[in-house]
């Protein structure tokens, strides 16, 4: 199970274009991948950064155009890479670790609970956070125990799961 971004996610990066999403690295140069890898992991935290590679060089080495975003947090590889990185990240540079499908779902999950109307219970049991683990933990054709039922919320999504 994959999720967006963060960035994505938040909004805090637009949408761009399809045409300038770049899926998948073009053109690797491996002997420069070395070469500026040797010349970061070199380096101190006193080491000036006019000595240290430029986004756009490390994102090009890598294969990947400076100009062009990432379908993971709509970022510009120019901008996703980093020149401070020190020591032996194996995520280095981020762009290298992004998963075009997304990335795993964090440890907290943000649903939004719904106000009750009525005479409807006062903590409805939200649809979205029983969706997500449906989604997470079965396959279809899997079936769901709910021994305590209330009001049949798991029920109802393992239902339309089912049918989606």
């Amino acid at each position: 199970m994959r999720v967006q971004g963060n960035e994505a996610i938040s909004g805090r990066n637009k949408v761009p274009p399809q045409q300038m999403l770049q899926y998948q690295p073009v053109d690797v140069d491996k002997k420069r991948i070395t070469r500026i890898t040797r010349m970061i992991h070199g380096s101190s935290l006193s080491t000036p950064i006019s000595e240290l590679p430029s986004t756009s060089e490390i994102a090009r080495a890598y294969g990947y155009d400076p100009e062009k975003f990432c379908p993971t947090c709509y970022r510009k590889f120019k901008r996703h890479a980093t020149r401070r990185r020190i020591g032996d990240h194996k995520h280095y540079p981020i762009f290298a670790a992004c998963n075009p499908r997304g990335k795993n779902p964090s440890n907290i999950w943000e649903i939004a609970t719904r106000a009750h109307y009525g005479n409807e219970h006062f903590a409805i049991f939200p649809e979205e956070l029983v969706d997500i683990i449906v989604r997470f933990a079965t396959e279809k054709g899997d079936s769901v125990l709910d021994p305590f039922a209330g009001r049949g919320t798991t029920g109802i999504v393992a239902a339309s799961a089912a049918n989606s």
